[in-house]
């Protein structure tokens, strides 16, 4: 959603334009109004009561590629796309409802034709009767914290594939890889008991592939080579 920041500039937008409209030094409010508009680095918008556009900043030129001229006095509709003009309709509604201000995480069509993800901050602006006069916005744009929320989410997806290997790792060292090295010690214990040349040479070759499948094994499950595990034991030891 959008940050109370960017809600308290919508606010002080809405007010300082209404001041500008109506306040008996219209034309040094309207000046300051202008000035503090230019200067900031959001992209901030007004429109009338029948959604015109009637101001637009640099910031929402380099947003939405729209620079004022193509903009102002065109309806606000142009930067939204069709089916998120109801979630507009509303948000103007508990405006003209008499909320104070209105914020939304939604998207807004480029002048290129492409959509962007922006927090809205809506506030509307009212004489001093407290007739409606028009509708200020702070837009956000969202990519940067999207692609870092997108960052974070793979992070931590990673992070649990790790520790779930981990658990994996750990079983099987705890069973089949304990349960073969049982077996080949077994082995091993009869082949140094056993006086048959042929039938020691065949338990000789079983240990030795228990050994191939415990490295083969710990591989797979830690990722490393023979060399790099330093806690490899054959089933022979």
């Amino acid at each position: 959603m959008a940050s109370s920041a960017s809600v308290a500039r919508a606010y002080d937008l809405a007010q300082t334009a209404t001041t500008a409209a109506f306040a008996p030094e219209a034309g040094r409010v309207q000046a300051r109004l202008a000035a503090i508009v230019e200067s900031s680095g959001d992209a901030m918008c007004s429109m009338t009561p029948d959604r015109v556009i009637d101001t637009w900043n640099l910031g929402a030129e380099r947003l939405l590629g729209y620079p004022a001229w193509e903009v102002v006095g065109r309806p606000a509709d142009m930067l939204v796309p069709v089916e998120l003009r109801p979630e507009l309709d509303a948000m103007l509604a508990r405006l003209r409802a008499g909320r104070r201000a209105a914020t939304f995480d939604t998207w807004r069509r480029r002048r290129d034709g492409s959509l962007v993800e922006v927090a809205i901050a809506l506030s509307a602006m009212r004489s001093p009767s407290g007739r409606l006069a028009g509708y200020a916005a702070v837009l956000h744009d969202l990519t940067d914290r999207r692609r870092a929320e997108t960052a974070l989410s793979a992070a931590q997806a990673a992070s649990e594939v790790l520790a779930a290997r981990d658990r994996l790792a750990r079983r099987l060292h705890d069973g089949a890889i304990q349960a073969i090295f049982a077996a080949g010690m077994r082995l091993q214990a009869t082949v140094s008991m056993s006086r048959d040349p042929v039938l020691q040479e065949r338990l000789q070759r079983v240990i030795e592939q228990l050994d191939v499948v415990i490295a083969d094994l710990r591989r797979q499950v830690y990722g490393l080579g023979d060399d790099d595990d330093p806690d490899r034991t054959p089933a022979t030891r």
